[in-house]
C-alpha cells in the first residue's frame, strides 16, 4: 500500500516500508505511481515505492531539528 496523497513533493515524511515496524524519515518525489524516497543523508539510496516495493506513508513532519 502506498499512502501519503497529503505529502507534497520535497516535504519530509515518517515513512514504514516492507512492513517494517520501525519507521524513517526521507524527502517525498512523486513521479507517476511511483513514490521516491530520497534520505537526508545523502551516504544513502533512494528508496522507490510502487506495487512491488510496497510503504506506507505515515504522515507530513513538521518539524526536524539536529546537531551537526
Amino acid at each position: 500500500m502506498i499512502s501519503g496523497d497529503t505529502v507534497e513533493d520535497d516535504e519530509i515524511a515518517a515513512v514504514q516500508v516492507d512492513d517494517d515496524t520501525k519507521a524513517t524519515l526521507k524527502k517525498v518525489k512523486h513521479v507517476g505511481k511511483d513514490v521516491f524516497l530520497y534520505p537526508i543523508n545523502t551516504k544513502y539510496d533512494p528508496i522507490i515505492l510502487n506495487e512491488d516495493n510496497p510503504g506506507r506513508i505515515l504522515g507530513k513532519a513538521i518539524h526536524v531539528g539536529f546537531d551537526m
